[in-house]
Protein backbone atom coordinates (compact mmCIF):
# COMPACT_ATOMS: atom_id res chain seq x y z
CA UNK A 1 0.00 0.00 0.00
CA UNK A 2 3.10 2.38 -0.05
CA UNK A 3 3.33 2.43 -3.48
CA UNK A 4 0.99 5.94 -4.14
CA UNK A 5 3.81 7.89 -1.86
CA UNK A 6 6.46 7.69 -4.23
CA UNK A 7 5.36 10.69 -6.57
CA UNK A 8 5.61 12.49 -3.58
CA UNK A 9 9.10 11.79 -2.49
CA UNK A 10 10.86 12.05 -5.72
CA UNK A 11 9.60 15.60 -6.02
CA UNK A 12 11.12 16.44 -2.92
CA UNK A 13 13.97 14.50 -3.77
CA UNK A 14 14.37 16.90 -6.98
CA UNK A 15 13.52 19.98 -5.22
CA UNK A 16 16.12 19.25 -2.79
CA UNK A 17 18.87 18.71 -6.21
CA UNK A 18 17.48 21.94 -7.71
CA UNK A 19 18.23 24.08 -4.04
CA UNK A 20 21.64 22.55 -3.99
CA UNK A 21 22.75 23.62 -7.54
CA UNK A 22 21.41 26.84 -7.18
CA UNK A 23 23.68 27.80 -3.91
CA UNK A 24 26.71 26.25 -5.99
CA UNK A 25 25.78 29.24 -8.54
CA UNK A 26 25.94 31.40 -5.97
CA UNK A 27 28.84 30.57 -4.71
CA UNK A 28 30.31 30.26 -7.98
CA UNK A 29 29.11 33.68 -8.43
CA UNK A 30 30.01 35.15 -5.51
CA UNK A 31 33.88 33.52 -6.05
CA UNK A 32 33.89 35.02 -9.41
CA UNK A 33 32.79 38.79 -7.99
CA UNK A 34 35.38 38.17 -5.36
CA UNK A 35 37.94 37.25 -7.89
CA UNK A 36 37.23 40.29 -10.56
CA UNK A 37 36.84 43.01 -7.99
CA UNK A 38 39.59 41.13 -4.94
CA UNK A 39 38.11 41.69 -2.02
CA UNK A 40 41.46 40.45 -0.69
CA UNK A 41 40.51 40.78 3.12
CA UNK A 42 37.10 38.86 2.38
CA UNK A 43 35.33 41.29 3.32
CA UNK A 44 33.13 43.97 1.03
CA UNK A 45 35.10 47.24 2.52
CA UNK A 46 37.17 48.27 -0.59
CA UNK A 47 36.90 47.65 -4.89
CA UNK A 48 40.12 46.92 -6.05
CA UNK A 49 41.71 45.38 -9.59
CA UNK A 50 44.71 43.70 -10.34
CA UNK A 51 47.87 45.36 -12.69
CA UNK A 52 47.93 43.57 -15.44
CA UNK A 53 50.44 43.79 -18.86
CA UNK A 54 48.54 45.36 -21.52
CA UNK A 55 48.68 47.51 -24.64
CA UNK A 56 47.49 50.95 -24.42
CA UNK A 57 46.83 53.74 -26.98
CA UNK A 58 45.97 57.10 -26.05
CA UNK A 59 44.08 59.36 -28.55
CA UNK A 60 43.47 63.19 -29.09
CA UNK A 61 39.88 63.96 -29.95
CA UNK A 62 39.03 67.06 -32.16
CA UNK A 63 36.70 68.45 -34.74
CA UNK A 64 37.37 70.86 -37.54
CA UNK A 65 36.16 72.05 -41.03
CA UNK A 66 37.33 69.77 -44.29
CA UNK A 67 39.21 71.77 -47.24
CA UNK A 68 39.61 69.99 -50.79
CA UNK A 69 43.41 70.61 -52.24
CA UNK A 70 41.92 70.80 -55.70
CA UNK A 71 38.44 71.42 -56.04
CA UNK A 72 37.17 74.21 -58.38
CA UNK A 73 34.22 76.13 -58.82
CA UNK A 74 33.24 77.07 -62.80
CA UNK A 75 31.27 80.47 -64.27
CA UNK A 76 31.00 82.00 -67.39
CA UNK A 77 33.16 85.25 -67.07
CA UNK A 78 30.25 87.81 -68.91
CA UNK A 79 26.99 87.94 -68.91
CA UNK A 80 24.43 86.10 -70.75
CA UNK A 81 22.01 83.34 -71.37
CA UNK A 82 22.49 79.76 -70.38
CA UNK A 83 22.02 77.31 -73.56
CA UNK A 84 22.59 73.78 -72.04
CA UNK A 85 24.08 72.29 -69.21
CA UNK A 86 25.84 68.79 -69.53
CA UNK A 87 26.74 67.76 -66.26
CA UNK A 88 25.16 66.45 -63.13
CA UNK A 89 25.86 66.32 -59.43
CA UNK A 90 27.70 62.70 -58.82
CA UNK A 91 29.28 62.90 -62.29
CA UNK A 92 32.85 61.93 -63.01
CA UNK A 93 34.69 64.19 -65.54
CA UNK A 94 37.94 64.45 -67.31
CA UNK A 95 39.80 67.52 -67.19
CA UNK A 96 39.03 69.54 -70.41
CA UNK A 97 35.17 68.25 -70.87
CA UNK A 98 32.37 70.46 -71.49
CA UNK A 99 30.15 71.02 -68.18
CA UNK A 100 27.47 73.96 -70.10
CA UNK A 101 27.52 76.25 -72.71
CA UNK A 102 26.30 79.94 -72.94
CA UNK A 103 24.65 81.54 -75.92
CA UNK A 104 27.39 82.80 -78.04
CA UNK A 105 24.93 85.65 -79.56
CA UNK A 106 25.78 88.26 -77.20
CA UNK A 107 29.14 87.74 -77.27
CA UNK A 108 29.81 87.69 -80.61
CA UNK A 109 27.63 91.43 -81.02
CA UNK A 110 29.99 92.33 -77.65
CA UNK A 111 33.37 91.22 -79.71
CA UNK A 112 31.73 93.21 -82.76
CA UNK A 113 31.46 96.47 -80.58
CA UNK A 114 35.16 96.18 -79.50
CA UNK A 115 36.42 95.75 -82.61
CA UNK A 116 34.63 98.71 -84.06
CA UNK A 117 35.83 100.90 -81.06
CA UNK A 118 39.12 100.09 -82.08
CA UNK A 119 38.49 101.09 -85.98
CA UNK A 120 37.41 104.44 -84.24
CA UNK A 121 40.71 104.36 -81.97
CA UNK A 122 42.61 103.97 -85.55
CA UNK A 123 40.86 106.79 -86.96
CA UNK A 124 41.47 109.23 -84.71
CA UNK A 125 45.00 107.88 -84.92
CA UNK A 126 45.01 108.80 -88.69
CA UNK A 127 43.50 111.97 -87.64
CA UNK A 128 46.18 112.89 -85.57
CA UNK A 129 48.98 111.28 -88.04
CA UNK A 130 47.92 114.43 -90.34
CA UNK A 131 49.15 116.73 -87.91
CA UNK A 132 52.31 115.27 -88.21
CA UNK A 133 53.23 114.89 -92.14
CA UNK A 134 55.75 117.60 -92.49
CA UNK A 135 55.95 121.01 -94.03
CA UNK A 136 59.15 123.08 -94.68
CA UNK A 137 60.34 126.64 -96.05
CA UNK A 138 63.27 127.78 -96.94
CA UNK A 139 65.21 131.56 -97.52
CA UNK A 140 68.23 131.79 -99.67
CA UNK A 141 70.71 135.33 -99.54
CA UNK A 142 73.41 136.55 -101.83
CA UNK A 143 75.27 139.07 -101.95
CA UNK A 144 77.13 140.75 -105.02
CA UNK A 145 80.21 142.37 -105.45
CA UNK A 146 81.63 145.23 -107.32
CA UNK A 147 84.85 146.18 -109.38
CA UNK A 148 86.17 148.88 -111.39
CA UNK A 149 89.44 149.73 -113.32
CA UNK A 150 91.81 152.57 -112.28
CA UNK A 151 92.21 155.62 -114.67
CA UNK A 152 96.02 156.39 -116.01
CA UNK A 153 96.42 159.91 -116.80
CA UNK A 154 97.82 161.34 -120.20
CA UNK A 155 99.49 164.63 -120.49
CA UNK A 156 101.39 166.88 -117.63
CA UNK A 157 102.75 166.90 -114.82
CA UNK A 158 100.47 165.29 -112.12
CA UNK A 159 100.06 162.40 -109.74
CA UNK A 160 97.01 160.39 -110.15
CA UNK A 161 95.28 158.96 -107.60
CA UNK A 162 92.54 156.55 -107.31
CA UNK A 163 90.14 156.24 -105.53
CA UNK A 164 87.75 152.40 -104.99
CA UNK A 165 84.36 151.86 -103.82
CA UNK A 166 82.92 148.34 -103.95
CA UNK A 167 79.35 147.45 -104.70
CA UNK A 168 77.09 144.80 -102.63
CA UNK A 169 73.77 143.75 -102.62
CA UNK A 170 71.25 140.77 -101.80
CA UNK A 171 68.31 138.71 -101.65
CA UNK A 172 66.04 136.49 -100.47
CA UNK A 173 63.39 133.77 -101.08
CA UNK A 174 60.43 131.05 -99.59
CA UNK A 175 60.10 127.94 -99.29
CA UNK A 176 57.11 125.78 -100.58
CA UNK A 177 54.50 123.48 -97.82
CA UNK A 178 55.34 119.90 -98.44
CA UNK A 179 53.33 117.28 -99.33
CA UNK A 180 52.02 114.27 -97.17
CA UNK A 181 52.47 111.04 -99.75
CA UNK A 182 49.89 108.57 -97.15
CA UNK A 183 46.77 110.63 -96.60
CA UNK A 184 46.03 111.30 -100.43
CA UNK A 185 42.16 112.81 -100.67
CA UNK A 186 41.55 109.28 -102.50
CA UNK A 187 42.65 107.65 -99.31
CA UNK A 188 40.61 109.67 -97.04
CA UNK A 189 37.38 109.57 -98.88
CA UNK A 190 37.59 105.96 -98.89
CA UNK A 191 38.40 105.47 -95.57
CA UNK A 192 35.96 108.00 -94.56
CA UNK A 193 33.41 105.61 -96.79
CA UNK A 194 33.99 102.80 -94.53
CA UNK A 195 34.28 104.22 -91.16
CA UNK A 196 30.48 105.28 -91.98
CA UNK A 197 29.79 101.79 -93.45
CA UNK A 198 30.66 100.12 -89.80
CA UNK A 199 29.15 102.73 -87.97
CA UNK A 200 25.84 101.87 -89.73
CA UNK A 201 26.31 98.14 -89.52
CA UNK A 202 27.68 98.16 -86.01
CA UNK A 203 23.81 99.73 -85.23
CA UNK A 204 21.99 97.57 -87.16
CA UNK A 205 23.35 94.86 -85.38
CA UNK A 206 23.20 95.59 -81.94
CA UNK A 207 19.30 96.45 -82.45
CA UNK A 208 18.92 93.23 -84.32
CA UNK A 209 20.37 91.55 -81.14
CA UNK A 210 18.83 93.57 -78.64
CA UNK A 211 15.37 92.49 -80.85
CA UNK A 212 16.18 88.37 -80.91
CA UNK A 213 16.92 88.58 -76.87
CA UNK A 214 13.19 90.11 -76.49
CA UNK A 215 11.86 87.97 -78.81
CA UNK A 216 13.14 84.51 -77.62
CA UNK A 217 12.74 85.46 -74.21
CA UNK A 218 9.05 84.78 -74.51
CA UNK A 219 9.58 81.35 -75.29
CA UNK A 220 9.90 80.66 -71.90
CA UNK A 221 6.15 82.47 -70.60
CA UNK A 222 4.64 81.73 -73.44
CA UNK A 223 1.07 79.20 -73.03
CA UNK A 224 1.57 76.52 -75.81
CA UNK A 225 -1.07 75.56 -78.29
CA UNK A 226 -3.71 72.67 -77.36
CA UNK A 227 -1.95 69.53 -79.15
CA UNK A 228 -4.33 67.28 -81.55
CA UNK A 229 -4.73 63.57 -80.10
CA UNK A 230 -6.20 60.40 -82.10
CA UNK A 231 -9.59 59.54 -80.88
CA UNK A 232 -11.11 56.14 -81.43
CA UNK A 233 -12.63 56.80 -85.21
CA UNK A 234 -9.26 58.04 -86.62
CA UNK A 235 -9.80 62.31 -86.39
CA UNK A 236 -8.36 64.26 -83.81
CA UNK A 237 -9.17 66.25 -81.24
CA UNK A 238 -7.53 69.00 -79.12
CA UNK A 239 -6.15 67.91 -75.85
CA UNK A 240 -4.73 70.02 -73.22
CA UNK A 241 -1.48 71.73 -74.22
CA UNK A 242 1.80 69.84 -73.23
CA UNK A 243 3.64 71.41 -70.62
CA UNK A 244 6.57 73.34 -71.53
CA UNK A 245 6.01 73.28 -75.20
CA UNK A 246 5.93 77.03 -76.55
CA UNK A 247 3.19 78.03 -79.13
CA UNK A 248 4.83 77.98 -82.88
CA UNK A 249 4.24 81.40 -83.14
CA UNK A 250 6.71 82.72 -80.27
CA UNK A 251 9.06 79.48 -81.90
CA UNK A 252 8.38 81.19 -85.00
CA UNK A 253 9.37 85.18 -83.78
CA UNK A 254 12.31 83.69 -82.07
CA UNK A 255 13.83 81.79 -85.21
CA UNK A 256 13.22 84.90 -87.41
CA UNK A 257 15.09 87.49 -84.76
CA UNK A 258 17.73 85.16 -84.70
CA UNK A 259 18.32 84.55 -87.89
CA UNK A 260 17.90 88.53 -88.31
CA UNK A 261 20.43 88.99 -86.00
CA UNK A 262 23.02 86.54 -87.12
CA UNK A 263 23.09 88.48 -90.23
CA UNK A 264 22.98 91.23 -88.92
CA UNK A 265 26.78 90.53 -87.22
CA UNK A 266 27.77 88.69 -90.42
CA UNK A 267 27.01 91.75 -91.93
CA UNK A 268 29.26 93.81 -88.97
CA UNK A 269 32.01 91.23 -89.40
CA UNK A 270 32.20 91.87 -92.87
CA UNK A 271 32.51 95.84 -92.25
CA UNK A 272 34.96 95.33 -89.67
CA UNK A 273 37.25 93.19 -91.35
CA UNK A 274 36.93 95.77 -94.79
CA UNK A 275 37.63 98.68 -92.65
CA UNK A 276 40.68 97.17 -90.79
CA UNK A 277 42.18 95.77 -94.32
CA UNK A 278 42.08 99.52 -95.50
CA UNK A 279 43.32 101.17 -92.62
CA UNK A 280 45.81 99.22 -90.78
CA UNK A 281 48.57 99.59 -94.37
CA UNK A 282 47.70 103.46 -93.65
CA UNK A 283 48.20 103.43 -89.79
CA UNK A 284 51.51 101.68 -89.87
CA UNK A 285 52.22 104.35 -92.90
CA UNK A 286 51.74 107.37 -91.32
CA UNK A 287 53.33 106.12 -88.18
CA UNK A 288 56.77 105.21 -89.78
CA UNK A 289 56.37 108.91 -91.50
CA UNK A 290 55.50 110.45 -87.97
CA UNK A 291 58.51 109.02 -86.49
CA UNK A 292 60.54 109.83 -89.57
CA UNK A 293 60.52 113.44 -88.91
CA UNK A 294 57.91 114.22 -91.51
CA UNK A 295 57.89 115.89 -95.13
CA UNK A 296 60.00 118.34 -96.64
CA UNK A 297 59.58 121.92 -98.31
CA UNK A 298 61.67 123.99 -101.54
CA UNK A 299 62.83 127.24 -101.10
CA UNK A 300 64.75 129.67 -103.64
CA UNK A 301 66.74 132.92 -103.63
CA UNK A 302 67.62 135.94 -105.75
CA UNK A 303 71.01 137.58 -106.15
CA UNK A 304 72.11 140.37 -105.13
CA UNK A 305 72.35 143.66 -107.00
CA UNK A 306 75.97 144.79 -108.30
CA UNK A 307 78.69 147.33 -107.08
CA UNK A 308 80.46 150.46 -108.65
CA UNK A 309 84.35 151.09 -109.70
CA UNK A 310 86.73 153.75 -108.57
CA UNK A 311 87.07 156.64 -110.17
CA UNK A 312 90.74 158.16 -110.67
CA UNK A 313 91.05 161.84 -109.74
CA UNK A 314 94.20 163.33 -111.40
CA UNK A 315 95.84 166.15 -109.61
CA UNK A 316 98.51 168.19 -110.75
CA UNK A 317 99.61 171.61 -112.71
CA UNK A 318 98.69 170.75 -116.16
CA UNK A 319 97.60 167.65 -117.99
CA UNK A 320 94.69 166.10 -118.16
CA UNK A 321 92.89 163.05 -116.26
CA UNK A 322 91.71 160.22 -117.48
CA UNK A 323 88.35 159.41 -115.68
CA UNK A 324 87.97 155.37 -115.23
CA UNK A 325 84.97 153.49 -116.44
CA UNK A 326 83.13 151.97 -113.80
CA UNK A 327 82.14 148.40 -114.06
CA UNK A 328 79.98 146.00 -111.39
CA UNK A 329 79.12 142.48 -111.15
CA UNK A 330 76.66 140.94 -109.03
CA UNK A 331 76.31 137.28 -108.10
CA UNK A 332 73.98 135.30 -105.28
CA UNK A 333 71.17 132.59 -104.37
CA UNK A 334 69.10 131.75 -102.10
CA UNK A 335 69.14 128.71 -100.91
CA UNK A 336 66.16 125.78 -100.12
CA UNK A 337 65.18 124.99 -97.11
CA UNK A 338 63.10 122.14 -95.09
CA UNK A 339 61.56 120.92 -92.83
CA UNK A 340 58.89 118.83 -90.47
CA UNK A 341 56.33 119.78 -88.22
CA UNK A 342 56.16 118.76 -84.53
CA UNK A 343 52.82 120.47 -83.18
CA UNK A 344 51.06 116.61 -83.88
CA UNK A 345 53.40 114.83 -81.84
CA UNK A 346 51.03 114.57 -78.67
CA UNK A 347 47.92 114.21 -80.55
CA UNK A 348 49.52 111.21 -82.52
CA UNK A 349 50.43 109.63 -78.53
CA UNK A 350 47.13 110.68 -77.23
CA UNK A 351 45.49 108.42 -80.33
CA UNK A 352 48.08 105.89 -80.00
CA UNK A 353 47.18 105.07 -76.22
CA UNK A 354 43.42 104.86 -77.37
CA UNK A 355 44.16 102.07 -80.30
CA UNK A 356 45.97 100.21 -77.24
CA UNK A 357 42.74 100.37 -74.91
CA UNK A 358 40.74 99.19 -77.81
CA UNK A 359 42.86 96.37 -78.50
CA UNK A 360 42.41 94.85 -74.89
CA UNK A 361 38.91 95.70 -75.57
CA UNK A 362 39.16 93.33 -78.32
CA UNK A 363 41.70 90.70 -76.65
CA UNK A 364 38.77 90.56 -73.39
CA UNK A 365 36.19 90.10 -75.70
CA UNK A 366 37.46 87.14 -77.58
CA UNK A 367 38.24 85.49 -74.04
CA UNK A 368 35.06 86.19 -73.09
CA UNK A 369 33.47 84.79 -76.46
CA UNK A 370 36.03 81.11 -76.05
CA UNK A 371 34.80 80.93 -72.64
CA UNK A 372 30.97 80.58 -73.66
CA UNK A 373 31.61 76.82 -73.59
CA UNK A 374 32.62 76.12 -69.84
CA UNK A 375 34.80 72.82 -69.29
CA UNK A 376 36.86 71.77 -66.13
CA UNK A 377 40.47 72.42 -65.51
CA UNK A 378 40.28 69.16 -63.36
CA UNK A 379 39.59 65.55 -63.00
CA UNK A 380 37.14 64.76 -60.44
CA UNK A 381 33.20 64.70 -59.74
CA UNK A 382 30.57 66.71 -59.94
CA UNK A 383 29.86 68.19 -56.36
CA UNK A 384 26.84 70.84 -57.20
CA UNK A 385 25.24 72.17 -60.52
CA UNK A 386 23.58 75.90 -59.65
CA UNK A 387 22.62 76.52 -63.32
CA UNK A 388 20.18 75.33 -65.86
CA UNK A 389 19.60 75.96 -69.35
CA UNK A 390 17.79 78.75 -70.62
CA UNK A 391 18.75 80.71 -67.03
CA UNK A 392 20.88 84.32 -67.08
CA UNK A 393 24.44 83.19 -66.46
CA UNK A 394 25.55 85.67 -63.42
CA UNK A 395 28.24 85.01 -60.76
CA UNK A 396 25.76 82.71 -59.05
CA UNK A 397 25.84 80.64 -61.66
CA UNK A 398 28.26 77.93 -61.13
CA UNK A 399 29.19 74.68 -61.31
CA UNK A 400 31.52 72.79 -58.41
CA UNK A 401 34.00 70.00 -59.49
CA UNK A 402 35.44 68.28 -55.92
CA UNK A 403 38.93 67.17 -57.93
CA UNK A 404 40.60 63.77 -57.29
CA UNK A 405 43.55 63.91 -54.33
CA UNK A 406 43.81 65.11 -50.81
CA UNK A 407 41.51 66.56 -48.44
CA UNK A 408 42.81 68.58 -45.38
CA UNK A 409 41.13 68.69 -41.94
CA UNK A 410 41.90 72.26 -39.91
CA UNK A 411 41.28 71.46 -36.01
CA UNK A 412 41.38 73.47 -33.31
CA UNK A 413 43.87 71.90 -29.99
CA UNK A 414 43.80 73.89 -27.05
CA UNK A 415 47.65 74.49 -25.77
CA UNK A 416 47.05 72.07 -22.83
CA UNK A 417 46.78 68.96 -25.75
CA UNK A 418 49.41 70.84 -27.87
CA UNK A 419 52.63 69.11 -26.65
CA UNK A 420 50.83 65.54 -27.07
CA UNK A 421 50.86 66.42 -30.85
CA UNK A 422 53.43 66.32 -33.72
CA UNK A 423 53.81 65.99 -37.27
CA UNK A 424 53.52 62.64 -38.88
CA UNK A 425 51.05 61.48 -35.89
CA UNK A 426 48.44 59.00 -37.49
CA UNK A 427 44.96 60.27 -37.25
CA UNK A 428 41.38 58.59 -37.85
CA UNK A 429 39.02 61.10 -39.74
CA UNK A 430 35.17 60.40 -40.15
CA UNK A 431 32.47 62.63 -41.11
CA UNK A 432 28.58 62.38 -39.41
CA UNK A 433 27.13 59.32 -40.90
CA UNK A 434 30.30 58.49 -42.91
CA UNK A 435 32.70 55.77 -42.66
CA UNK A 436 36.48 56.73 -41.88
CA UNK A 437 39.50 57.30 -42.97
CA UNK A 438 43.10 57.14 -42.33
CA UNK A 439 44.89 60.56 -41.82
CA UNK A 440 48.03 62.17 -41.19
CA UNK A 441 49.00 65.35 -39.08
CA UNK A 442 50.85 67.26 -41.49
CA UNK A 443 51.41 70.92 -39.76
CA UNK A 444 50.73 72.22 -36.54
CA UNK A 445 50.97 76.39 -36.07
CA UNK A 446 53.12 77.84 -33.86
CA UNK A 447 50.87 80.60 -33.71
CA UNK A 448 47.54 81.03 -31.73
CA UNK A 449 44.01 81.35 -33.65
CA UNK A 450 43.29 84.70 -34.13
CA UNK A 451 40.39 85.60 -31.98
CA UNK A 452 41.43 82.99 -29.08
CA UNK A 453 41.96 84.73 -25.65
CA UNK A 454 45.74 84.73 -23.96
CA UNK A 455 43.92 82.43 -20.87
CA UNK A 456 42.37 79.61 -23.64
CA UNK A 457 44.35 80.08 -26.75
CA UNK A 458 43.93 77.42 -29.33
CA UNK A 459 46.07 76.30 -32.71
CA UNK A 460 45.38 75.17 -35.64
CA UNK A 461 46.29 71.83 -36.90
CA UNK A 462 45.73 70.29 -40.00
CA UNK A 463 45.85 66.32 -40.51
CA UNK A 464 45.91 65.48 -44.44
CA UNK A 465 43.68 62.31 -45.80
CA UNK A 466 44.68 61.02 -49.09
CA UNK A 467 42.77 60.21 -51.85
CA UNK A 468 39.70 61.61 -50.20
CA UNK A 469 36.46 60.52 -51.78
CA UNK A 470 33.87 63.54 -52.80
CA UNK A 471 32.26 62.99 -49.61
CA UNK A 472 34.99 64.88 -47.87
CA UNK A 473 33.65 68.03 -49.61
CA UNK A 474 35.26 71.62 -49.07
CA UNK A 475 33.34 72.85 -45.91
CA UNK A 476 31.91 70.18 -44.21
CA UNK A 477 32.82 69.24 -40.98
CA UNK A 478 34.73 66.03 -39.71
CA UNK A 479 35.45 64.51 -36.16
CA UNK A 480 39.94 63.66 -35.89
CA UNK A 481 40.76 61.26 -33.56
CA UNK A 482 45.16 61.01 -33.42
CA UNK A 483 47.02 59.01 -32.15
CA UNK A 484 49.50 60.35 -29.66
CA UNK A 485 51.14 57.37 -27.93
CA UNK A 486 51.38 53.89 -28.05
CA UNK A 487 52.28 51.26 -25.22
CA UNK A 488 52.88 47.51 -26.16
CA UNK A 489 53.19 44.99 -23.46
CA UNK A 490 53.31 47.56 -20.52
CA UNK A 491 51.87 47.59 -16.75
CA UNK A 492 48.48 48.78 -16.88
CA UNK A 493 45.88 49.73 -14.19
CA UNK A 494 42.18 50.96 -14.37
CA UNK A 495 42.39 54.85 -14.90
CA UNK A 496 40.23 55.25 -11.61
CA UNK A 497 42.97 53.94 -9.52
CA UNK A 498 44.97 56.96 -9.97
CA UNK A 499 44.85 60.18 -7.79
CA UNK A 500 47.06 62.45 -10.11
CA UNK A 501 50.00 65.01 -8.45
CA UNK A 502 51.54 66.34 -11.42
CA UNK A 503 51.32 65.75 -15.77
CA UNK A 504 52.85 62.45 -15.29
CA UNK A 505 53.16 61.61 -11.79
CA UNK A 506 50.28 59.95 -9.58
CA UNK A 507 49.53 57.78 -6.68
CA UNK A 508 47.55 54.39 -6.40
CA UNK A 509 46.47 52.67 -2.86
CA UNK A 510 48.17 48.97 -3.04
CA UNK A 511 46.26 46.56 -0.87
CA UNK A 512 48.41 43.95 0.49
CA UNK A 513 47.35 42.08 3.31
CA UNK A 514 43.97 43.57 3.69
CA UNK A 515 45.66 47.26 4.24
CA UNK A 516 46.10 49.78 1.45
CA UNK A 517 49.25 51.69 1.27
CA UNK A 518 50.08 54.46 -1.00
CA UNK A 519 52.52 53.85 -4.06
CA UNK A 520 53.55 56.49 -6.01
CA UNK A 521 54.19 55.79 -9.72
CA UNK A 522 54.81 57.50 -13.41
CA UNK A 523 51.85 57.73 -15.72
CA UNK A 524 52.37 57.30 -19.81
CA UNK A 525 49.67 56.54 -22.07
CA UNK A 526 46.20 56.23 -20.94
CA UNK A 527 43.56 55.44 -22.91
CA UNK A 528 40.51 52.73 -23.08
CA UNK A 529 40.10 53.14 -19.23
CA UNK A 530 43.32 51.87 -18.38
CA UNK A 531 46.45 53.34 -17.72
CA UNK A 532 50.31 52.91 -18.23
CA UNK A 533 52.12 53.27 -15.36
CA UNK A 534 55.51 52.94 -13.96
CA UNK A 535 57.09 51.78 -10.55
CA UNK A 536 54.23 49.02 -9.76
CA UNK A 537 54.66 45.26 -10.63
CA UNK A 538 51.98 43.72 -12.21
CA UNK A 539 50.21 41.66 -10.28
CA UNK A 540 49.43 44.04 -7.72
CA UNK A 541 46.01 44.57 -6.41
CA UNK A 542 45.08 48.17 -6.71
CA UNK A 543 42.14 49.65 -4.67
CA UNK A 544 39.56 51.71 -6.21
CA UNK A 545 37.16 52.72 -3.99
CA UNK A 546 36.57 52.69 -0.44
CA UNK A 547 32.97 51.56 0.64
CA UNK A 548 32.79 52.18 3.57
CA UNK A 549 34.06 56.10 3.36
CA UNK A 550 33.80 58.67 0.73
CA UNK A 551 35.43 58.69 -2.67
CA UNK A 552 37.30 61.23 -4.06
CA UNK A 553 37.44 60.65 -7.86
CA UNK A 554 40.10 62.50 -10.00
CA UNK A 555 40.31 62.06 -14.52
CA UNK A 556 42.68 61.15 -15.84
CA UNK A 557 43.98 61.43 -19.74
Amino acid sequence: MAEPERPARRRSIRSAAVAVVALLAVGTGAYAASTAFGSASGSDQYRTAVATTADVDQFVYLTGSVARSSTTTLSFPALGTVESVAVHVGQRVKAGQTVAVMDPTSLQAALLDAQAQLAQAQAQEIAAGTTTSGSGGGSGSGGGSGSGSSGIPTGGGGTPTSTATHGSGGGSGGGSTGSNPVLTTATIARLDQLSASLTQAITTMDNAVTHQRKACAALQSATPPATPRPTASGTTASSRPVPGSPAPSVIRKCLAATSASQGAMTTAATAVAAYNAAVTPVLQDLIDLAHSGGGSGGGSGSGGGGGSGPTSTPTGGSGSGATAHSSSSGSGGGAGGSGGGSGGASSLAAAEAQVIQGQLAVTQAQQALAAATLTTPIDGTVGAVDMTAGSPASSGSTITVVGDGDAVVTVQAPLTTLPQLRADQTAVVTQPGGRSLDGTVSQISLLPTSGTTSSTPTYAVTVTVADAPTTFATGSQAAVRIAVKHAVGVVTVPASALTMTGATQATVQVLTGGTPTTQSVKVGAVGGGRAQVTGLDAGARVVLADLSASTTSSTVG
